[in-house]
């Protein structure tokens, strides 16, 4: 929901939030947090956070939630696991854009560089699928109708 999913915060910006989700078995997962997480809020209210912290720190390594709160504007962490980065994660075709995949200097500014480009892979994305369930329906319609 790309009306939902937006940057609304231009301005200052605070704190950290986090993400868990599939990441609640972690080794590595902190005992406590220092902001908000925002796994069981509601949508609006992830948005709302989103556009109020200054970074999102993820432990679940394959949400999507991640270039969402860069699409809000948070700098958009995912904390790899032991010995692993974002290669591990990711296939040759995989595209993600605004999402720091670690703490390093070039995955902090990988993710800050391409963060604006995160909406309009989005926007190709619905796109996509949108011609495909349109092939779908085509075939149906010609299989049964």
């Amino acid at each position: 929901d790309l009306d939902l999913y937006r940057r609304t915060n231009y301005g200052v910006r605070h704190g950290t939030c986090y993400i868990i989700r599939k990441g609640k078995h972690r080794e590595d997962l902190p005992k406590s947090f220092d902001g908000p997480i925002i796994d069981d809020m509601t949508e609006e209210n992830k948005v709302s956070i989103f556009n109020s912290c200054e970074r999102c720190i993820s432990y679940d390594t394959q949400t999507a939630y991640s270039s969402i709160a860069a699409m809000c504007g948070c700098l958009s962490i995912v904390v790899p696991e032991k010995g692993k980065g974002r290669n591990d994660y990711l296939t040759d075709d995989d595209v993600v854009y605004g999402v720091a995949y670690g703490f390093s200097d070039d995955e902090i500014a990988y993710a800050m560089n391409t963060a604006n480009r995160v909406k309009e892979l989005y926007e190709k994305q619905n796109a996509k699928g949108i011609e495909e369930v349109k092939k779908f329906v085509n075939i149906c319609e010609e299989y049964f109708g």
